[in-house]
């Protein structure tokens, strides 16, 4: 036995291997971020006088569950906006937008998303916004985000009308008369969110941190983003992550799937090589295009700590480190 001391562990509950069937052992030790010893006698004498043991009090312990397509940066930068997530009634929509564009006098355009087509009778039109909001530009992108509403104001900032050619990637809607209704297909939702403020630095690092929270506490503690770099769709997450690495902020893996460019062609390689240089660090792993393939975490060995363990059920008060109480966290317990 190794007389290395283990830096947590987890003992006192079910703890589920993954290996088989119902396979189960009852204690778990983690030093630096590595299990190192799964078992009863094992585990104990891996316990020091600096080992943090977590008492789990009878509740399971499991791994943490992994989202192969999430894009966090811009899902959480949207639950800080007019978030129409969740609402199905008319109602609650109109209120919901509304209630935003009280609360938000000074923001030049109304953005957010979340929205469920079946909330609307067909597509939704203009004039349903242009009721709520008439003075302001508004664009909601819809639950899926391959679809976008925008105002009469928002279309006259983008200059789409009735002589606006349909976009080779998308379409927007028209009614008989051949005027937009604000309706946004796919490729058609750039010709009018393009002209929203862009996000800026410390909002996209306020989004991914507010999406890690959720995804941590619904027991996601690793991903791949599905798109970072230069997308028409949504902002480049990419320098939100390499903040959030210096500083010392994220807490989950991240496989990041960097955006191939359309309209370009091979002289971007040496642009994504320089992009994975930049994010790849401890915790993100950078991987090709999306176009081309999308990434993976892959792992020789059973990872743990705060990276790796999911959290059903919040932990007792932490007196430890930040960094272990976040272990504590990232540990399900159901």
């Amino acid at each position: 036995m190794t007389s290395t001391y283990a830096d947590l562990v987890f003992t006192g509950g079910p703890v589920h291997l993954g290996t088989v069937a119902r396979s189960r052992t009852t204690a778990v030790a983690v030093a630096g971020e590595r299990i190192v010893a799964v078992g009863g006698d094992d585990v104990r004498d891996l316990v020091g006088p600096a080992t943090e043991v977590v008492d789990l009090d009878g509740k399971l312990l499991i791994p943490g569950f992994q989202d192969a397509h999430v894009h966090p940066v811009a899902g959480g930068l949207e639950l800080g906006q007019c978030d129409l997530t969740g609402l199905i009634d008319i109602d609650d929509v109109r209120a919901r937008i509304r209630q935003y564009a009280d609360a938000h006098p000074d923001v030049p355009w109304i953005t957010g998303g979340g929205w469920s087509m079946e909330t609307f009778d067909g597509w939704p039109d203009r004039a349903f916004l242009d009721a709520l909001v008439p003075d302001r530009p508004v664009y909601l992108v819809n639950r899926d985000h391959h679809g976008a509403m925008a105002n009469s104001r928002a279309l006259e900032i983008a200059g789409l009308d009735a002589r606006t050619p349909q976009p080779a990637d998308g379409r927007f809607e028209v009614d008989a008369d051949g005027v937009p209704t604000g309706m946004l297909q796919e490729g058609a939702m750039a010709l009018v969110g393009g002209h929203a403020p862009r996000a800026t630095l410390d909002e996209l690092v306020a989004g991914l941190l507010r999406a890690q929270d959720l995804l941590h506490s619904l027991g996601i503690t690793a991903w791949q983003d599905a798109i970072v770099g230069d997308s028409p769709l949504m902002p480049n997450s990419g320098p939100a992550y390499a903040r959030a690495i210096a500083n010392g902020r994220l807490t989950a893996r991240v496989v990041a799937a960097l955006w191939w460019q359309r309209d370009r062609g091979a002289e971007q390689v040496e642009d994504l090589l320089h992009q994975r240089a930049t994010l790849e660090r401890p915790g993100c792993a950078p991987r090709p295009s999306r176009s081309c393939r999308t990434g993976w975490p892959r792992t020789t060995r059973p990872r743990c700590s705060r990276r790796t363990c999911a959290a059903a059920t919040a932990a007792p008060a932490a007196t430890t480190p930040a960094s272990r109480s976040s272990t504590r966290r990232r540990c399900a317990r159901t």
